[in-house]
C-alpha cells in the first residue's frame, strides 16, 4: 500500500473519531426502557451481617467522632433483625445503599421503623434519598410499635443511580435517640397514589453540591471531550504536516474528501446541537424582524441590536427563506439554516487557503494546511454548534489581505469596509491598514490610483449597506452612534476568555477596577493594545514590499486577543485563520504550530462557554491553563515575527530547512548554526550520564546524613503517650477521681483524643459538696495534646473558647469531671503537685452514662507514666499536626478523616509509623523526619547527576543540612516534606534520562530512569498537589530532550554517510521514539494514577470494605472536587501569611509554636524560615541561573556558536525548570499563602548556588573557593545561632531577642 494511501486512511479514521467525539459531547446515550421488578434493596431486613455490620450497607454521619452515634445490626427479642441507629449526641446518622436505577422512572421507598426518645422539634427517624432535601414523614417515639414509612421519588434524564438512606436526623436537623429499621424496600412503580408527593431525584445544578452517585451529564462530559478533541486535532496536524509536506499527490481529490467530511460533520452538528441561546435568539429575532419590515425601521428606537447592518442583510435573506419554508425563527431547523452561512465561510476559507498554498508551498503542504483549516475544531464549534459568524469576518479579512497583497486595493478596501460593517472587530486591523496604505503611497503614483479607487469603493459599499437602514439620517453620526453603543457593551477585563487578563484575575471584572495601585485593567489594556498595534505595524514596515502582510495581521490580532481587555472567547477566530495564511506566506512552520496550538485551546474555551454559559467556577482552573496556552502561542508568533524581521530564514520542516543567515568564522573550522552544532556534537560525543561516585562521595554523604540525623532526632518528641481513652455517652455524665487524701495547690493535666464536646472540673474535700465548676478548654483543635487546667475564656454564647494565664491551683481530695455531652474523648487525666510530680489516684468512678454504653473510667488513669512534667511541643501536637497527624491516626484505625484538603499519601506514611510505634509524638513525626534525612543524600546525588563534581555536591548537601526551613519543616508532622523529597528524586531521574540517548544506550536502559521518575512523580502528587507543579517541569524537560533527539535524527538523515553514528540515529528514531512515548504514557499517566488511587485505600476503608467498583472511584473523584473547591474558595486572613515575592527575602517567617509554661526568663518557640546565608545567596544564584539559561538556551536560536556544547551549561535548564515549576505557580495562586510554600524551591536555589560558584571557579578559582568557604562558615554559624527558633529549644529571651534582626520578624 502506498504511503499516501496509508496517510489518507489514517486521516479518514481520525475524521470519524473527531465526529464521534463531537456527537458524544452533545448527544445522549441510549437507554434501557425495561422496567425493574421486585425489591432492589439488598439485605433489606439486615439479616446478613459480618462482624456486626449489615452486608450491603454503608454507614454515614454528620458527626463522626467516637461516641456520637452507634450504628449496628441487631436482633430483637422477638427475633426481628434490624439496623439500629443510636445518636448519643445530636447527629444525622444513617445506613446507606446505592442502587442502579432507570432514568425518568418513579420509585417507592418503604421501611418498617421503630423510634424511641428522639427529640421533638427536629428531624426524627425517616427514610430518604441522598442529595435530596425532602424525606418521608419522621418518627420520634412509636411506643415500641413498628410503623411503615413510604417515600416516592422520580429520577431525571440520564440518572443511573440513587442512594437510599435509613436515618435518624436530617440536613441541618440533627437529633438524639434511637431508631430501628427493617424490611427496607425500593421498587419501581408506574403510578403514585393520589395525594402522595413525588420527590425530584434529578441531578442538582452544577453550582450546588451534587449527589456522589449522580451520573455525568453532557455538560459535565464536555470538558474532557473537548480536551480530547483538541488533542486529536493536534495529533492530526502533526500527521498531516509531516506526512504530506513536500509530497506529490492528487491534492485536489484529497481536498474534496476533506471538505466533504468537514461539511458532513458541520451539517450534522448544526441541526442537532442547539446553539448559544442568547446569540441564536437574537439572530432569529433579527431575521424575523427583517423579514417582516425590511431594513427601513430595523434600528428603531428602543429595539436592541448591537450588530452593524451588513450581516442584517444576510439575516434578511435567511428570514425570507425561513418564511418560505415554513420555519419558525426559534426552531431548531431555522437555527441550522442560519448556521449554514458561517459553515460555508469555514469551507471557503479552507478552499482559498489551498489555492494560495498550492502555488507557494506545493500540493502536499497545501492539502495539509487546508485540511487543518477545514477540520479546525475552533471553527467547527463556533459555526456549527454555537452558530456565531466569526468565520464570516475571518473570510472577509483573508480576502481583503489577499487582494491587498496583490496590490489590488480597489477591491481590498471595499471588502474591508464590508468586514467592519459585519463585525466591528475588523477595525482592529485599521492601524495596520493605514500603515500599509502609507507604504504603498510612497512606492509609486500608479499605486496611489488603486488606493483612491479603493477608498471610493469603500465609501460606495458603506453607502449601499447603510442607506437602507438609515435613509434620511446623517450616515456618519448614525454609524458613530451605532459603533459607540456596540463598543461600550461588556466593559470587562475579559469575558470567559483564557488570556492574560484572565490570568491576572480579570474574568468578568469591570475594566475600571484597579489592578496595580491605582492603575486599572482598562488602562493596562490600552497600553498593551497600543503595543500590539505597534508590533504589527513594525513587522510590516521592515518587510520587503507586502511580503509580510498576513504575518503582521496575524500578529496584531493574536496579540490583541491574548493581551488586551473586553475579549470574548470567539474573537480569536480571525487570528487563527490569519495564522494559517501567514504560514503559507512565510513557510515558517512555527506559525502553523502557533495556529494549531491556539486553535486547540480556543476550541476548548469556546466549547466550555457554550456548555456552561461562562468560564467560571468550578472551571476557573481551565481558564488559567487556556490563558497560559494562548500566551505561549502568541509568544511563539511574536518570536517568529521578530526573527523573520531580523533577516533570519524561515524554519521549515526537516529536510527543507533554510540555510542560516549568520555564520561563525574561524580558520580551519567549518561553521554551522548553533542547533546543528549541538546535534552533530552529541551524536559523535554522547553525554556522560554516570555520576562517578567514589568512596569519598559515600563518606561525605554518610557523614552529613548522620550529623543531620542526630540533630533531627534529638528532642524530636516523646516516645510515650496515652493510648487508651474514655468516651462520654451523655450530657451530665461524671467521672470522680479520689486522690486518697486532701491535696493543696495541685494542678490538673489532661490529654484528649478527637472530641467535639467539653467538660468542667470541680473539687471536693468530702466527695459530697463540690466547689464551683471550672470550664476546661477542650475541643477538636486540642486533640492529642497535654493540657493544663487554666482560667477559661468564653465566647458570646458562654462556651469555653480558650484558656489564658497560668495553671489553676486546685484544693481537695476528690476531682469531678462533668461532660457537656456525648463524644467527649479523654485519654488520660492526672493531678500533679507544684513540682510536676504526679499524685497517685486511689480510685475512680463514673455515673450518668447511657446504659450499656458506659466506658471504663480506669482508662483515664492507666497510663500515668506518660504524664509529662509540663506540656510542651515534645509531648503534644502543635500547628497543623492537629490536622495531618490526626488524619494519620484516623487512617491507622479506619476512621472517617477530618482533614481532606490534601491527598492522603503523606498521612498514610504517618499512619504506618503510628501502627508500629503507637500514637506518640515521636511516631507521628518519624516519617517526616526520616524524609528530611533522606533529602541530604538526595540532593547530593542530584548535584552529582547535574554537576558531576564532589566539591559542589558536598556544598549542596551541606547547605541543605544547615537550612532552617528544611530542619523545621521536616520535624513537624505535616505533609510538606514528602512531596519535596519525591520532587527532588523525580528530577534526579529525569536529569539522568536527559543525559542518556537511545542512540548510544540500549532502549530499555533509557526507560529505567523514566519509570523511576514517573513513580516518584506519582508519589509526589499523591502527597500534595504541588507535585503537579513539578510534573509540568518534568514534561517541559522531557519534551525538550525528546525534540532534541528528533532533531538529531533529522540531522543524521542528511549526513548519514559521514559517520556510522549518523546512520544508527537516522534509522533508530521512529521505533525507539515511539516506544519511549508509549512507555511515558504508562510511566507518567497510568502509574501515577494507580499510585494516587491506591493512596486512598485508608481513606476509603472508613466506608467499609474497599472494592474495585464505580462507587470507589466516585468517592475518590468527589474527594478531589472537595479538595479543589476548598482551595479555590478559601478566603481567610492570617497574621503570618506572606505573598510569594516575600519568601526568598525571608520577610515574614511563619510562627508554629510557643511554650505556654517556660521557665523564668526563658522562652521556647518554633518558626519556619530560611537560613539567611542559604536563601539570600540562593536568590542571587537562581537569578543568575535563570538569566544565563535564557542566554545559553534561547538566544542561540538568534545566533550561531561554534565548538562543542559546554558541559557547564547542561545543568542550567534542569535547575531553572525545577525552580520555576516549584515557585512560579504560586504567583497565580490568589488564596492565603505562607513562607513554607517556598520549601519545594529551596533545593533548586541551593543547586543554583553550587552551579554559580562552579562557573566562578572557571574564571577565578581562588575567589570561588574563598566565597565557598565564607558561605559554608556563615551557613553553619547562622544555623547554630537560629537553632532555638528552628527547634523549640528553650533558651534565654535575651538570646532570642538578639537574633530577632528586624522589627516584628521573629515571635517568641
Amino acid at each position: 500500500m502506498k504511503k499516501r494511501q496509508k496517510i489518507w486512511i489514517v486521516v479518514l479514521l481520525t475524521l470519524l473519531a473527531a465526529a464521534a467525539v463531537f456527537f458524544a459531547l452533545f448527544g445522549s446515550g441510549g437507554k434501557d426502557d425495561a422496567p425493574q421488578t421486585g425489591n432492589l434493596i439488598a439485605n433489606g431486613d439486615f439479616a446478613l451481617t459480618t462482624d456486626g455490620e449489615p452486608d450491603g450497607w454503608q454507614t454515614g454521619a454528620w458527626v463522626t467522632s467516637a461516641g456520637a452515634s452507634y450504628l449496628e445490626a441487631v436482633t430483637l427479642e422477638d427475633g426481628t433483625t434490624a439496623a439500629l441507629v443510636e445518636n448519643a449526641a445530636a447527629n444525622d446518622a444513617r445506613f446507606e445503599q446505592t442502587i442502579a436505577v432507570r432514568e425518568n422512572a418513579t420509585y417507592r421507598l418503604t421501611a418498617r421503623v421503630m423510634a424511641e426518645g428522639c427529640g421533638e422539634g427536629t428531624k426524627g427517624a425517616n427514610v430518604s434519598f441522598s442529595g435530596i432535601y425532602g424525606t418521608s414523614r419522621d418518627l420520634h417515639d412509636t411506643n415500641g410499635q413498628w410503623e411503615t414509612l413510604t417515600l416516592y421519588g422520580r429520577t431525571g434524564k440520564g440518572q443511573k443511580e440513587i442512594t437510599v438512606m435509613a436515618r435518624l436526623g436530617g440536613y441541618g436537623a440533627e437529633n438524639t435517640g434511637k431508631a430501628w429499621f427493617t424490611d427496607v424496600s425500593l421498587e419501581q412503580v408506574e403510578t403514585v397514589p393520589v395525594g402522595e408527593t413525588v420527590l425530584d431525584l434529578a441531578t442538582p445544578a452544577p453550582s450546588k453540591k451534587t449527589d456522589a452517585g449522580a451520573p455525568k451529564t453532557a455538560k459535565e462530559r464536555s470538558i474532557p471531550l473537548l480536551i480530547g478533541a483538541a488533542c486529536v486535532y493536534m495529533a492530526l496536524a502533526a500527521l498531516l504536516v509531516r506526512g504530506l509536506t513536500g509530497k506529490k499527490l492528487n491534492a485536489r481529490a484529497g481536498l474534496a474528501v476533506s471538505l466533504l467530511a468537514a461539511l458532513v460533520i458541520r451539517v450534522l452538528l448544526a441541526f442537532t446541537v442547539e446553539g448559544y441561546g442568547v446569540d441564536m435568539g437574537c439572530f432569529g429575532a433579527w431575521a424575523g424582524k427583517m423579514a417582516d419590515g425590511g431594513p427601513a425601521n430595523f434600528y428603531e428606537a428602543g429595539y436592541f441590536c448591537d450588530y452593524p447592518p451588513a450581516y442584517m442583510l444576510v439575516l434578511w435573506l435567511l428570514g425570507l427563506l425561513g418564511r418560505a419554508l415554513g420555519l419558525g425563527t426559534g426552531s431548531m431547523a431555522f437555527q441550522g439554516l442560519m448556521k449554514l452561512v458561517p459553515i460555508a465561510c469555514d469551507l471557503a476559507l479552507a478552499a482559498v487557503c489551498f489555492k494560495w498554498a498550492e502555488k507557494k508551498l506545493g500540493e502536499g503542504a497545501a492539502l495539509a494546511v487546508a485540511t487543518l483549516l477545514a477540520l479546525n475544531p475552533a471553527f467547527i464549534v463556533t459555526s456549527s454548534c454555537w452558530g456565531q459568524i466569526d468565520s464570516v469576518l475571518a473570510l472577509l479579512l483573508v480576502l481583503m489581505l489577499l487582494y491587498a497583497r496583490a496590490g489590488r486595493w480597489a477591491i481590498a478596501i471595499p471588502i474591508f469596509a464590508l468586514a467592519v460593517l459585519a463585525k466591528p472587530q475588523a477595525g482592529l486591523l485599521a492601524p495596520l491598514g493605514v500603515a500599509a496604505l502609507m507604504k504603498e503611497a510612497r512606492l509609486g503614483e500608479h499605486r496611489g490610483k488603486s488606493i483612491g479607487l479603493g477608498l471610493l469603493g469603500g465609501v460606495a459599499a458603506t453607502l449601499i449597506v447603510v442607506l437602507p437602514f438609515a435613509w434620511g439620517e446623517n450616515i456618519f453620526t448614525w454609524l458613530v452612534d451605532k459603533y459607540a453603543a456596540t463598543l461600550s457593551g461588556y466593559p470587562h477585563a475579559t469575558l470567559s476568555t483564557g488570556n492574560l487578563m484572565f490570568l491576572l484575575g480579570g474574568n468578568w471584572v469591570d475594566e475600571s477596577t484597579a489592578l496595580i495601585g491605582s492603575i486599572t485593567y482598562g488602562q493596562i489594556g490600552l497600553v498593551l493594545m497600543a503595543l500590539s498595534f505597534a508590533a504589527g505595524v513594525a513587522v510590516y514596515a521592515v518587510g520587503r514590499g507586502r511580503s509580510r502582510l498576513f504575518l503582521s495581521a496575524a500578529l496584531t490580532m493574536q496579540l490583541l486577543f491574548a493581551l488586551t481587555t473586553k475579549m470574548h472567547e470567539r474573537y480569536i477566530l480571525p487570528a487563527l485563520a490569519l495564522l494559517f495564511f501567514a504560514y503559507v506566506e512565510t513557510g515558517d512552520i512555527r506559525l502553523l504550530v502557533s495556529g494549531v496550538l491556539a486553535s486547540a485551546a480556543s476550541a476548548v474555551n469556546i466549547g466550555v462557554v457554550l456548555a456552561y454559559d461562562y468560564l467560571i467556577a468550578p472551571n476557573t482552573w481551565l481558564g488559567y491553563v487556556l490563558g497560559a496556552v494562548q500566551l505561549a502561542a502568541a509568544g511563539l508568533t511574536a518570536f517568529t515575527a521578530v526573527r523573520l524581521s531580523l533577516g533570519a530564514r524561515p524554519l521549515t520542516l526537516p529536510g527543507r530547512r533554510a540555510k542560516p543567515v549568520h555564520m561563525a568564522k574561524e580558520s580551519g573550522e567549518k561553521t554551522v548554526c548553533a542547533a546543528e552544532k549541538r546535534e552533530r556534537d552529541e551524536l559523535l560525543h554522547p553525554q556522560d550520564y554516570r555520576m562517578h561516585l567514589r568512596g569519598r562521595d559515600f563518606a561525605i554523604m554518610g557523614a552529613l546524613t548522620l550529623a543531620y540525623s542526630v540533630a533531627a532526632f534529638w528532642h524530636l518528641g516523646a516516645t510515650k503517650a496515652p493510648q487508651t481513652g474514655y468516651v462520654s455517652t451523655a450530657a451530665g455524665e461524671t467521672v470522680v477521681l479520689d486522690l486518697g487524701e486532701n491535696q493543696e495547690d495541685f494542678h490538673l493535666y489532661y490529654y484528649g483524643g478527637i472530641s467535639d464536646t467539653q467538660f468542667t472540673v470541680a473539687t471536693s474535700v468530702d466527695g459530697e459538696s463540690y466547689g464551683a465548676e471550672t470550664g476546661a478548654f477542650f475541643d477538636r483543635g486540642e486533640c492529642f495534646k497535654w493540657l493544663a487546667l487554666r482560667e477559661p475564656t468564653y465566647d458570646a454564647d458562654g462556651v469555653v473558647a480558650g484558656a489564658s494565664g497560668g495553671m489553676i491551683a486546685l484544693n481537695g481530695r476528690y476531682v469531678r469531671l462533668t461532660f457537656d455531652g456525648a463524644g467527649s474523648t479523654l485519654w488520660e487525666v492526672a493531678a500533679a503537685d507544684g513540682n510536676g510530680r504526679v499524685i497517685p489516684v486511689v480510685s475512680i468512678t463514673s455515673s450518668g452514662a447511657i446504659e450499656g454504653r458506659a466506658a471504663d473510667p480506669n482508662t483515664l488513669i492507666d497510663e500515668q507514666d506518660t504524664v509529662p512534667e509540663k506540656p510542651t511541643y515534645e509531648n503534644s501536637m502543635y500547628f497543623d499536626e492537629i490536622y495531618h497527624a490526626r488524619t494519620g491516626y484516623e487512617h491507622a484505625h479506619s476512621l472517617y478523616t477530618y482533614e481532606t484538603t490534601h491527598p492522603p499519601l503523606g498521612k498514610v506514611f504517618m499512619s504506618w509509623c503510628i501502627d508500629l510505634m503507637g500514637m506518640t509524638p515521636f511516631a507521628w513525626r518519624f516519617a517526616g523526619t526520616v524524609t528530611g534525612i533522606l533529602m541530604i543524600p538526595a540532593i547530593y546525588l542530584l548535584a552529582m547527576q547535574l554537576i558531576k563534581r564532589t566539591r559542589w555536591a558536598a556544598l549542596s548537601a551541606l547547605l541543605l543540612t544547615a537550612d532552617c526551613m528544611h530542619f523545621t519543616q521536616t520535624r513537624i508532622a505535616t505533609i510538606d516534606s514528602f512531596p519535596v523529597l519525591f520532587m527532588m528524586v523525580m528530577f534526579l531521574f529525569m536529569a539522568r534520562w536527559m543525559q542518556m540517548s537511545f542512540y548510544h544506550q540500549k532502549l530499555w536502559r533509557t526507560l529505567v530512569p523514566l519509570f523511576a521518575s514517573g513513580v516518584f512523580m506519582g508519589l509526589a502528587i499523591a502527597s500534595k498537589w504541588i507535585g503537579c507543579y513539578g510534573a509540568v517541569g518534568l514534561a517541559v524537560l522531557f519534551f525538550s530532550r525528546f525534540i532534541t533527539l528528533y532533531k538529531q535524527s533529522v540531522y543524521a538523515k542528511r549526513h548519514r554517510d559521514e559517520d556510522p553514528a549518523f546512520a544508527r540515529a537516522a534509522d533508530g528514531f521512529a521505533q525507539k521514539g515511539a516506544a519511549t512515548l508509549a512507555a511515558c504514557v504508562v510511566f507518567f499517566v497510568i502509574v501515577p494514577i494507580v499510585i494516587y488511587c491506591l493512596s486512598y485505600i485508608p481513606y476509603l476503608s472508613a466506608y467499609g470494605e474497599v472494592k474495585l467498583n464505580l462507587k470507589t472511584f466516585e468517592r475518590i473523584w468527589n474527594a478531589q472536587v472537595t479538595m479543589f473547591e476548598y482551595h479555590k474558595n478559601l478566603v481567610a486572613t492570617h497574621y503570618f501569611s506572606s505573598p510569594w515575592y516575600e519568601w526568598p527575602l525571608i520577610i515574614k517567617p511563619m510562627w508554629y509554636y510557643s511554650a505556654a509554661f517556660p521557665a523564668m526568663g526563658k522562652a521556647s518557640t518554633i518558626m519556619a524560615f530560611g537560613n539567611p546565608a542559604v536563601w539570600w545567596t540562593g536568590l542571587v544564584a537562581i537569578l543568575f541561573v535563570l538569566g544565563y539559561s535564557v542566554y545559553r538556551n534561547a538566544l542561540p536560536m538568534l545566533r550561531v556558536t561554534r565548538g562543542r556544547d559546554d558541559e557547564y551549561d547542561r545543568a542550567l535548564p534542569i535547575i531553572a525548570v525545577g525552580f520555576l515549576s516549584a515557585y512560579l505557580p504560586w504567583v497565580l495562586v490568589s488564596r492565603l499563602t505562607f513562607i513554607y510554600h517556598y520549601f519545594a524551591s529551596v533545593p533548586f536555589i541551593i543547586l543554583a548556588t553550587a552551579q554559580g560558584l562552579r562557573y566562578l571557579e572557571r574564571r577565578n578559582r581562588a575567589l570561588s573557593h574563598a566565597l565557598t568557604a565564607v558561605l559554608v562558615v556563615a551557613a553553619v554559624a547562622l544555623f547554630i545561632a537560629f537553632y532555638p527558633y528552628a527547634s523549640g529549644l528553650e533558651v534565654s529571651r535575651e538570646w532570642l531577642a538578639r537574633m530577632n534582626w528586624f522589627k516584628n520578624w521573629m515571635w517568641y
